[in-house]
């Protein structure tokens, strides 16, 4: 386990953060319907999350590094790393 999601209001769980090897260097959060997280790490791998509750989606390694930062676009569409 690498992290956790809370709810700012309540302090409750609502997700953990996994599917990286390494440490988390960035995350962002897409708020719109549907709700989904990204997180970048030093494994070189991006990970999505859709919730809540965040549940792990998929993994991409396209990176040949660390991922040291990203974004989603302020539509939520795309997403940069």
């Amino acid at each position: 386990r690498f992290g956790a999601v809370f709810n700012a209001e309540t302090g409750a769980s609502v997700g953990e953060i996994m599917g990286h090897s390494q440490s988390i260097n960035s995350c962002d959060f897409r708020p719109q319907r549907p709700f989904r997280l990204v997180t970048a790490s030093e494994d070189s791998s991006l990970a999505f999350f859709e919730g809540p509750p965040f549940k792990f989606q998929k993994t991409m390694n396209d990176h040949s590094k660390f991922v040291n930062v990203v974004r989603y676009a302020p539509n939520g569409e795309v997403f940069i790393s």
